[in-house]
């Protein structure tokens, strides 16, 4: 006798669930020993300095009236590249994804430029695209950069694909994008937004996060050899870690690092935090930190000499400010440093229902300035420089 639809609907249900449990648990495994990754650099960082929004760069320039989610990387001539998606509004079917650039010497981003279209990614991977999101970028050991693009075909955020290109001259050209195949359910639910970690080999590990069914955090170890389609050779989740997503992942030594994660728990509004002392190959439970924190994105960046800084909303229920804290001691105890937006609307605000600043990407470039990255008011990427250049953090 034929299943009814409800009983095939519980059926389905039963499959995902168990499916999605002996996933997370029979992993492929991401190689055996210690200190997997690169050594991170431990080089002092500038003073730091608590910047004016007055004195922040317009990176997206006025193309598109909706932009979120910024990735900014380094060049080899110490000119920052700037990624983001933008369009009529989150999820549109006209998003793109949208690049600039930001010279030595000059005090103003590039005209903005469409780095990868909607239509690009359907004709590339042959598949129907609904929608673009979240881009991450990295550069390789080999100084090819890569740029890692979500889009959904069917449904919401949580039926998530990754998707990859490269480019050899930085960013003016790109290879054909290819679909990472991250998850047994047809490829979906998966998500990106911290920048990869380098591996000792010259593999990149992605931090990714899932939404469907469960929400828990993950690495793909990602192969860089160039024309390898089959790209993901492993994953690891990390930790005890369910309700948490948009890992940042910051490596101390060449076997501690630390996974700052957002928190969708509601009975637990705070920054989460994991960590590893074995190279990544076991993550502690995801704890709360005393940091406050709406269920948002958080970015962070190593200062040197055991210092992390790490920019957040810090409130329970708003994204209406964007704060500065550092820790001496990997997210046991922090010192705020200030928020560099705040709930008072300055000039330019009026015309918003509500003030936002929300997903910073935080970048320490070889010169040692901090440069601090977000989405203002849905409408703007902004970029501040948080240091000063004639002193060092002591």
């Amino acid at each position: 006798m034929p299943l009814s639809k409800s009983q095939l609907l519980f059926t389905v249900v039963i499959l995902i669930v168990t499916g999605a449990a002996i996933w997370q648990t029979r992993e492929p495994a991401m190689g055996t020993g210690y200190a997997r990754w690169e050594a991170p650099d431990n080089s002092p960082a500038k003073a730091l300095r608590l910047s004016s929004p007055s004195e922040s760069l317009n990176v997206s320039g006025d193309a598109e009236p909706s932009v979120h989610a910024v990735s900014a990387v380094e060049l080899r001539n110490g000119t920052l590249r700037a990624f983001w998606f933008g369009g009529s509004r989150e999820g549109a079917s006209d998003v793109a994804i949208y690049t600039s650039t930001l010279a030595p010497g000059p005090n103003v981003w590039s005209e903005p430029e469409v780095a990868i279209s909607r239509s690009r990614v359907e004709r590339d991977t042959d598949r129907s695209i609904r929608k673009l999101g979240n881009p991450v970028a990295a550069i390789d050991s080999n100084g090819v950069l890569w740029l890692f693009v979500v889009s959904v075909s069917v449904g919401g955020w949580s039926g998530s694909a990754i998707n990859v290109t490269y480019s050899y001259n930085e960013g003016k050209t790109w290879e054909d994008i290819d679909r990472l195949v991250t998850s047994p359910f047809a490829n979906i639910s998966t998500l990106i937004k911290g920048p990869p970690i380098h591996y000792r080999d010259g593999a990149l590990g992605l931090p990714v996060y899932h939404e469907m069914v469960s929400k828990f955090p993950q690495i793909v170890r990602i192969d860089t050899f160039p024309g390898d389609r089959n790209r993901v050779e492993g994953r690891t989740t990390i930790g005890e870690s369910r309700g948490t997503i948009q890992p940042w992942i910051i490596p101390t030594t060449e076997s501690h690092a630390v996974a700052f994660l957002r928190s969708s728990h509601s009975n637990s509004k705070f920054v989460h935090l994991s960590e590893t002392k074995d190279g990544g190959k076991n993550w502690s439970p995801a704890r709360p930190t005393s940091l406050p924190n709406p269920n948002a994105s958080v970015a962070a960046a190593h200062l040197g000499e055991d210092k992390i800084l790490l920019a957040y909303n810090h409130s329970e229920k708003n994204r209406d400010n964007l704060t500065l804290a550092i820790t001496k001691d990997n997210g046991s105890s922090w010192e705020e440093v200030g928020a560099v937006e705040t709930k008072k609307r300055l000039e330019g605000e009026n015309e918003f229902r509500k003030v936002e600043y929300s997903y910073p990407w935080l970048l320490k470039t070889r010169d040692g300035d901090i440069h601090l990255l977000y989405t203002w008011n849905r409408a703007e990427i902004r970029h501040l420089r948080l240091t000063r250049k004639e002193e060092i953090t002591k």
